[in-house]
C-alpha cells in the first residue's frame, strides 16, 4: 500500500498499477475499502482486480486460484518498461499459483515476472 500511495502522491508521475489480490474469501481481503477507492480515485493509473477461491453471489471479480488467463486478461503485457512482481504465500500448493513455487518456474511460464517473493 505504501508504494502505491507514494506512486499516486505526484501528479506529474506516470506510473501505472495493477494489482491481481487473491484470497480465499471476500472477508480475508486486506485493505480492500482502501483499494477500491484508490481504484475510483485514479481510474486511469491503478487498475485492481481481486480473485477469491470461494465467491459470494453477485461477486463481480474471478473466482478461484490466479490462472495464466486472469494474469494476461488482468496485468500488462511484457514490455521493456513493465516490472512485474509476485508476492506469494511460502504455504501455497504447488499447483494453486503459477505451478511449482520456485523462480525457475515462473520465470519458464511467464518471462516478464520480474521477481517473486515468498512470505
Amino acid at each position: 500500500m505504501q508504494i502505491i500511495r507514494h506512486a499516486f502522491k505526484d501528479p506529474s508521475d506516470a506510473t501505472e498499477i495493477w494489482l491481481l489480490f487473491a484470497n480465499q474469501t471476500e472477508d480475508d481481503i486486506l485493505l480492500r475499502n482502501e483499494l477500491e477507492q484508490l481504484a475510483v480515485q485514479y481510474p486511469t493509473k491503478f487498475h485492481l482486480w481481486f480473485t477469491v477461491d470461494r465467491a459470494p453471489p453477485g461477486w463481480k471479480y474471478s473466482e478461484g486460484f490466479v490462472s495464466e488467463e486472469m494474469i494476461r486478461e488482468h496485468l500488462p503485457s511484457p514490455g521493456n518498461d513493465v516490472l512485474i512482481l509476485l508476492c506469494v504465500s511460502t504455504r501455497v500448493d504447488s499447483f494453486s499459483i503459477l505451478g511449482p513455487s520456485n523462480m525457475t518456474t515462473y520465470r519458464t511460464v511467464w518471462p516478464h515476472i520480474s521477481g517473486v517473493a515468498e512470505i
